[in-house]
């Protein structure tokens, strides 16, 4: 059960997004009492990265991690994994990142861009949250709106899909070309 007063966040993978960024900034001003979590190193503009490190407590980089053998261990440490794009970018709009699979698979409630393919994807199957990241007040709202039950409620809801559904198996695909 998640601890309210105290909740972890994560983005797990190489930032490279204003979207993150901005998350990250605003969460970490006005949410001491939560942590913010990157496994995995910037990937543009890290120096403006490692100083929201420097500048808050509350956010901590662990650097590379091997994928996939470390990643339960990284989701088993956080409470929501954060995969926002910045959606002023056409192939953001439609993409299907691996990171809603593997929230899904660890049952971990995922942040995702409003206005996207993938936060429609998570609207559907009731597995996390749709923001526009890139609006401070949406995301303080969003932060002091979370409760236990609510983070539950998207937990829950990734632990009842078939984790063998999760996979992709190109055999067919392949054996066709």
């Amino acid at each position: 059960t998640p601890n309210i007063n105290n909740l972890k966040f994560a983005f797990v993978g190489g930032a490279r997004f204003k979207s993150v960024f901005n998350f990250v900034e605003v969460f970490a001003k006005n949410f001491p009492e939560h942590e913010f979590h990157f496994y995995g190193n910037p990937m543009i503009d890290a120096d403006k990265y490692f100083e929201l490190g420097r500048k808050f407590s509350n956010v901590h980089f662990h650097g590379p991690f091997k994928n996939p053998i470390e990643l339960p261990k990284i989701y088993q440490c956080i409470d929501l994994v954060l995969s926002t794009y910045d959606t002023f970018y056409e192939n953001v709009r439609y993409a299907e990142p691996n990171k809603l699979y593997e929230a899904i698979y660890f049952e971990i409630p995922i942040i995702v861009s409003k206005n996207t393919y993938l936060a429609d994807k998570v609207k559907r199957l009731n597995v996390g949250f749709e923001i526009n990241a890139l609006d401070d007040d949406e995301i303080i709202s969003f932060i002091r709106s979370l409760s236990v039950q609510m983070l539950n409620e998207k937990s829950q809801a990734c632990a009842k899909i078939d984790k063998n559904k999760l996979i992709n198996i190109n055999n067919n695909f392949f054996s066709n070309i």
